[in-house]
């Protein structure tokens, strides 16, 4: 089910389901903002990823003696939230573990995101809190697609600008969906990372410990919208090649390299919590009027 919300500026519609974004419009335009999941290009519009970030090893997420069969960008996605919250400016989604999550992460825990509008901002907060006896760990994620303007098919002559590295470390991604465990220096250009067609021919640009705390789709020489990434960590940037959208994707963590062993206990740059402890974080995508 769809659940929308409107100020002055935007109109948000959230769907239960993973409690994913599915549109953002300009209320005086009408200008979409968001990818609207052509299943023939790429069906996603927005999901959360949780409790992983990317892939694991052989798509296990192994603990201690017993392994649990944990899909790529994890099972937020493709589960249903309940609305718990709404007013004419804010609406909350939760969900709680239960026997399909508990079969393939085995934690209990409670995951909320809420979605507020703040004039020409979308604000998304993600709350995560342990209920399980047992340390949790995870990682956490976001995964918007960016619709180019009307009439641009190309992501040819855009752009994503940093607001302060100079310099990036990318980890590519082989063909498993693991990361290379070696990084290779990513030099920006005037601050910029200029989009082509074939830039993700090899898959997403994934970066970790970046210093920016907003990047901007730019065109022309003007920012179409910035995402603010409230401190994120990590980051990745992916287009299908030939499709009219990017993704700007702050992360708190990464895929499983190569050379990892494959224990949960092992895998570097996830959170964690002891039972009743509470994890909050906040970014925000802002529309930049045309």
């Amino acid at each position: 089910m769809n659940h929308s919300l409107e100020n002055d500026e935007l109109r948000i519609v959230v769907n239960e389901l993973g409690a994913e974004l599915q549109s953002i419009t300009s209320v005086g335009s009408g200008e979409e903002y968001l990818w609207q999941g052509d299943p023939d290009v790429w069906s996603g519009r927005s999901p959360l990823l949780f409790p992983i970030v990317g892939s694991l090893k052989d798509s296990l997420l192994k603990h201690n003696a017993d392994t649990y069969p944990l899909p790529r960008h994890g099972l937020a996605r493709t589960a249903k939230f309940e609305k718990v919250k709404s007013d004419n400016h804010q609406i909350e989604f939760e969900l709680r573990s239960n026997a399909d999550t508990l079969a393939v992460f085995p934690w209990q825990f409670s995951l909320s995101v809420c979605y507020t509008l703040q004039n020409n901002r979308v604000a998304i907060e993600y709350r995560v809190q342990s209920h399980d006896d047992k340390l949790m760990r995870f990682a956490i994620g976001a995964h918007p697609a960016f619709r180019l303007p009307l009439g641009q098919t190309s992501i040819d002559g855009f752009a994503i600008a940093f607001n302060a590295d100079t310099q990036l470390t990318r980890y590519p991604l082989e063909k498993s969906g693991l990361l290379s465990s070696s990084g290779q220096n990513y030099p920006l250009n005037d601050q910029q990372i200029g989009l082509t067609n074939t830039l993700f021919n090899d898959d997403a640009l994934v970066f970790k410990n970046i210093t920016s705390s907003c990047l901007s789709l730019v065109h022309n020489d003007k920012d179409r919208l910035r995402v603010h990434t409230g401190g994120a960590p990590d980051l990745g940037i992916w287009a299908k090649p030939g499709a009219a959208f990017v993704c700007i994707e702050p992360w708190f963590g990464y895929s499983d390299d190569t050379d990892a062993s494959g224990q949960w206990a092992d895998k570097p740059a996830l959170l964690s919590l002891n039972k009743d402890e509470l994890f909050t974080y906040q970014w925000s995508i802002e529309i930049v009027a045309q």
